[in-house]
């Protein structure tokens, strides 16, 4: 029973992101091949990055959950916080490299001649560059609180920054007003930023009232 509690509130966390980015996939989709093809080359340099921090994320929950257990609270807090910023500064220097190299990078994945598609893209990197540091800090936060067994909240709060916030605004932004995946990036960087910021505050402050008790 108790797996069951923890479990289906962890896979719901996941589901919600993996089905929003498809969902802004198919959005993109709705304007034009250019749009959809420089989304795509976009995710997937932002998903090699963010595979790696899943990895920091189940570290994070095996050294969360080995605190717990010794009820060690005060180190409990501090391994957190240190992971939330190793990962920080990871997906900071990932995200150097996909400015630097955001006009090259592109040609990998299409030909040279398709310059719409590369042009797009790089732009799209530079918003994958600020807005995978919200991606890298709140799959490691989540990481953080399963380790304390809190998983209820944090899926309802993911669900709300992608599918209450992300998902319309990245509608409104791409269909509506014409921004194409520009504007779908742009929505999903917030709600990206929103979903870390609400997720290390839970950690900061149950964190803190384990320590109090």
């Amino acid at each position: 029973q108790k797996m069951i509690k923890l479990g289906i509130p962890t896979a719901l966390q996941m589901f919600f992101e993996v089905t929003a980015f498809a969902a802004a996939a198919f959005i993109c989709g709705l304007i034009s091949a250019h749009d959809i093809a420089s989304h795509q080359i976009a995710l997937s340099m932002a998903s090699f990055t963010f595979n790696l921090c899943i990895g920091f994320s189940v570290a994070s929950t095996v050294m969360i959950g080995n605190r717990l257990g010794e009820k060690n609270f005060v180190e409990l807090r501090k391994q957190g916080i240190n992971n939330l910023k190793i990962v920080f500064l990871f997906m900071f220097a990932c995200g150097i490299f996909f400015v630097v190299g955001r006009n090259i990078l592109p040609t990998f994945f299409t030909q040279k001649e398709d310059i719409e598609v590369i042009q797009l893209a790089s732009k799209l990197l530079i918003i994958a560059a600020l807005f995978q540091l919200s991606d890298g800090v709140q799959v490691v936060a989540l990481g953080c609180l399963r380790g304390i067994q809190d998983v209820k909240i944090p899926s309802i709060l993911t669900f709300i920054a992608y599918w209450v916030i992300t998902i319309p605004l990245g509608y409104f932004l791409c269909y509506t007003l014409k921004m194409g995946a520009l504007g779908m990036w742009i929505a999903l960087g917030l709600g990206l930023s929103i979903s870390a910021i609400l997720l290390v505050i839970r950690f900061l402050r149950l964190s803190a009232r384990r320590i109090k008790e």
